[in-house]
């Protein structure tokens, strides 16, 4: 894996030794959004529910990268698009209130 400055990042699915082990390569499809780092980070923690909470409502895969890169595809363009709107605005979302957005979502 290489880049320069004038090169689109790219999303490679690789564990921490640069190997698939499982990963590989994503289908085609789906939705590549950019979102802050601490996004990336709040989604990943062990503790976080709301992949949890989306997924009550709706069938989709996501891959994140720590680079704050993450590709959402679910079973429709619409649906693809308002997950990826929901994680977007998660910037703007307080841990307080993130709970009531999510039941809000998903009813």
């Amino acid at each position: 894996m290489a880049a320069a400055k004038d090169v689109e990042t790219e999303l490679v699915c690789v564990d921490q030794h640069g190997r698939k082990d499982g990963l590989g390569v994503l289908p085609k499809g789906g939705y590549m959004i950019k979102v802050p780092i601490n996004i990336s980070r709040r989604l990943l923690a062990p503790d976080s529910r709301i992949s949890e909470f989306l997924g009550q409502k709706y069938r989709f895969e996501k891959a994140i990268g720590m680079n704050g890169r993450i590709w959402i595809r679910a079973r429709s363009f619409e649906t693809t698009i308002l997950i990826s709107n929901f994680i977007k605005q998660l910037e703007y979302i307080p841990n307080s209130e993130l709970m009531e957005t999510c039941n809000l979502l998903c009813k």
